[in-house]
């Protein structure tokens, strides 16, 4: 790598030595074999995303007329790029660097038309700077530039968020930033631009991605299911045709011969998942993609929604990603695993493969995709797992970069005509703009709202914090925790009633018992004569009262507690006395709390603990504390489970 080295310039002053037009622009990587002096740089063989479009990495400053904006945009990549300017800031990645560059870019066609006197950073003025942040913040359509895209087109009067405006600030940060390694130096706003100047405050922030609504969700998911079920085997019988339709025409241009595939019935909708191939008026290679990318975006949609991974992750899947843990008893799967290479907490440049647990249907619906899609890989020589849909074509390019994989922006594309599809075909009326990251937030906001589920999605999405996951699945900003609240109460009320069917059966034990049946059927007869009522799933009545005690219960994993600080054994006298006083799970007592109450659902773990005591009665010989002690433990157990703790 270039040292960085000074000499001075004068006796005040210093200037880093200019960088080499021969010098490699990224060092590490060897098989980058741009130099500094060209005017076209491709990172791409340091990129590591497979799931991207092509020149994506490819930073251009052929667009730059001013030798010296263009000195300074090289030098301010290059360095980015490769120097570390503290032990915690690390370089940014190919991807990062080239966006930035596009940014700076908006940056300096801004000056040229308005400012075109300004040929170098040393003619900047923070008048200007400032000048370029109003802009930003709000111009009319005519005051647009040329040549640029991405939100540089607006209405008169309209304004964009504070996140974009520091967004596109950003790159004139990094030219104060690096100022020491750059040959012309400037300090914006001397030296205290940063994003709240810009009116964007990151601390907190939540994930602004907006979960898919259940209307959409919905079809989008029973849908995706059948042709991961059902319909991707018609889908490999069109493989097959068209496979031997394309040989057949390289050999002696026969004309199409028709389907052999056919199309089955569907168990779910009792009638052909779809019309009868050949009827549509476009050519058979045309009916054939469209088909097949509906299962490419079927098999996404199922493993991006039960997987939790984002999209770019799920765009770099290997054919050989599934893995499988087998019970060494049994020889069944007990555990599904897809591996493949996190977008995120990479340590440098050491790119380790995770494992995702997904649930038998993820897995299944990556089996298709390895099943359906071998033929095309074979042929061109691919290890992707989900192709793009120029793979699917009679003469496909032959130098073709990475195998045909899928990326973002095409997976995106098949997501969007698959809803399309599902509106027309099923007659299920879909209008929505969907993303492929709202999977991975809306998996979130369902495991969020399940029992411990804030410390289920910290682990599932690997978050330091639970409150980040609790920041990442919403906030009651949106409503989130209202959401959740009114979810647990009605999964209070429905364990009401599941506890009532236990006592029917004579499965309902514990101190408190007795008295939770008795203010249940109070709540419920008052909850019959108020006007106003809202009712749960099971359709029963919420009163007040029933509501009151619907919000006492706290779920333990030996009891329910039906909190009352009057009886709660768990407190002190103080803390009984407190306003917000709260159970302390921790420190329950089941068999010989007042609020405790024993259901059937914990039985087999009282009679798990029974058996562990048995057991430490037969081992080895003990002293008579320790047994008089196994003894006492044996017979709370065995009340418990027989119900004399019942009150």
């Amino acid at each position: 790598m270039n040292q960085h080295v000074t000499i001075p310039a004068n006796d005040a002053d210093a200037l880093p030595v200019r960088i080499r037009d021969d010098q490699p622009v990224l060092p590490s990587v060897p098989e980058v074999i741009a130099s500094f002096g060209e005017d076209e740089w491709d990172l791409s063989p340091a990129d590591h995303h497979d799931g991207r479009e092509d020149n994506v990495t490819t930073i251009s400053f052929v667009w730059i007329t001013r030798p010296e904006w263009k000195l300074a945009a090289k030098e301010l990549a290059y360095h980015r790029l490769n120097t570390r300017l503290s032990a915690t800031q690390r370089q940014i990645s190919p991807y990062t660097c080239a966006r930035e560059q596009i940014r700076l870019k908006r940056f300096i066609r801004w000056l040229e038309k308005y400012h075109p006197r300004v040929a170098s950073p040393a003619q900047l003025s923070q008048i200007i700077v400032h000048a370029y942040h109003m802009w930003l913040k709000s111009h009319d359509d005519d005051e647009g530039l040329d040549g640029v895209a991405g939100g540089n087109k607006r209405e008169a009067g309209t304004t964009i968020g504070g996140d974009t405006i520091w967004t596109y600030m950003s790159p004139i940060k990094s030219l104060d930033v690096y100022r020491d390694h750059l040959n012309v130096p400037f300090r914006p706003y001397g030296g205290k631009l940063n994003a709240k100047m810009c009116g964007f405050d990151s601390s907190g922030v939540e994930n602004s991605t907006p979960p898919i609504p259940d209307e959409v969700l919905h079809p989008l998911i029973s849908t995706a299911v059948r042709y991961v079920e059902h319909y991707h085997r018609d889908i490999r019988n069109m493989v097959r045709d068209v496979l031997a339709f394309w040989q057949q025409v390289d050999v002696d241009r026969s004309p199409w011969p028709g389907w052999t595939a056919s199309i089955g019935q569907c168990p779910d909708l009792n009638k052909p998942w779809r019309p009868p191939l050949g009827l549509a008026e476009h050519h058979v290679n045309h009916e054939f993609r469209a088909e097949i990318s509906h299962l490419i975006a079927a098999c996404a949609v199922v493993i991006l929604y039960l997987s939790g991974m984002r999209p770019g992750e799920f765009a770099r899947l290997r054919v050989d990603c599934l893995r499988r843990t087998i019970d060494p008893n049994t020889g069944e799967v007990v555990r599904w695993k897809i591996r493949g290479f996190p977008l995120k907490k990479r340590k440098g440049k050491v790119h380790k493969e995770v494992d995702w647990v997904v649930p038998k249907a993820a897995a299944e619906a990556v089996q298709v995709l390895q099943e359906v899609l071998q033929p095309f890989r074979d042929r061109h020589g691919s290890r992707h797992l989900a192709l793009n849909l120029d793979a699917f074509q009679p003469y496909p390019e032959k130098d073709k970069r990475g195998g045909y994989g899928i990326t973002e922006r095409s997976l995106r594309g098949r997501l969007l005509n698959f809803v399309e599809m599902i509106s027309k075909r099923y007659e299920t009326p879909i209008s929505y703009q969907l993303m492929p990251s709202q999977f991975r937030r809306t998996l979130a906001r369902h495991i969020a709202r399940q029992p411990f589920g804030i410390i289920a999605g910290k682990l599932h999405y690997n978050h330091v914090k639970t409150s980040i996951f609790e920041g990442y699945a919403g906030s009651s900003d949106d409503g989130f925790r209202l959401e959740v609240a009114d979810e647990e109460l009605l999964a209070h009320v429905d364990l009401l009633e599941e506890m009532q069917q236990d006592a029917d059966e004579g499965q309902l034990f514990g101190p408190g018992a007795s008295a939770l049946l008795r203010d249940y059927q109070n709540a419920k007869r008052s909850a019959v004569g108020e006007a106003q009522i809202d009712t749960s799933s099971g359709q029963i009545a919420l009163g007040a009262a029933l509501k009151s005690l619907a919000k006492r219960i706290h779920v333990g994993m030996l009891n329910f507690c039906i909190f009352s600080a009057e009886k709660a054994a768990c407190l002190t006298e103080k803390e009984a006395r407190e306003q917000d006083a709260q159970p302390k799970i921790n420190q329950c007592s089941p068999d010989q709390c007042g609020n405790s109450v024993v259901g059937a659902c914990h039985v087999p773990l009282w009679k798990g603990l029974l058996d562990e005591v048995e057991e430490l009665q037969k081992s080895a010989p003990r002293s008579g504390p320790q047994r008089a002690s196994l003894t006492e433990q044996a017979k709370r157990y065995r009340r418990v489970i027989s119900g004399v703790a019942n009150a």
